[in-house]
């Protein structure tokens, strides 16, 4: 079986097969006419286990020339109800929710231990599911931390008003605090209202 597999592929790459032709016929090639309609990014995601943060950069597919398909192997998602295995994905929800511990389930040693320890610290598990703490991404805690210091701010500052004036004027900054938090976290709807 294995020796017919490289028999075909010798017969489609030829004789020089190496290791650039052999990534360039599995990788899919990224679909020029939908990257030119929108700026995609490919976000690289670092669990950081030493401050127990989820670090991210990005930068934008097939920038200077590069091609990203290759640069990071894209293969597709697993078709169909296969069980996500692919760390590269266009699909994030697979990676906050499947692919680990189907990962986990794999594989043994070492890189068992260290899927463990990342499901432990970066996921919530509930009903043998597991689903990313959002509260481990580091943007979220900056804003907040932001959130929380204008708070403290507008606290010294009321304690400091002596006018209508100026009590309508935290009022409205208050309201925009709301505002913020409210935008920066969907699932949090207060029960009160402003008009």
């Amino acid at each position: 079986m294995i020796n017919a597999i490289y028999q075909i592929g010798k017969n489609v790459a030829g004789e020089k097969l190496d290791k650039d032709i052999f990534i360039q016929n599995i990788c899919l090639k990224l679909d020029s006419e939908n990257i030119s309609k929108v700026k995609q990014h490919v976000v690289i995601l670092n669990f950081n286990t030493e401050t127990k943060k989820i670090e991210f950069d990005f930068e934008e597919i097939n920038a200077g020339g590069k091609d990203s398909g290759k640069e990071y192997l894209w293969v597709g998602n697993n078709p169909g109800r296969k069980d996500q295995i692919y760390f590269i994905t266009d699909n994030p929800i697979y990676l906050f929710t499947k692919t680990l511990p189907n990962i986990k389930k794999r594989v043994e040693g070492s890189l068992k231990t260290d899927i463990e320890d990342i499901l432990s610290i970066f996921f919530i598990t509930k009903n043998d599911s597991y689903f990313i703490n959002p509260s481990k991404f580091d943007p979220f805690e900056g804003k907040v931390n932001e959130l929380k210091k204008r708070l403290l701010r507008l606290e010294k500052d009321i304690a400091l008003i002596n006018t209508k004036k100026g009590a309508g004027e935290k009022i409205s900054e208050f309201k925009g605090i709301c505002r913020d938090i409210v935008k920066y976290s969907p699932s949090f709807r207060p029960q009160i209202g402003f008009s």
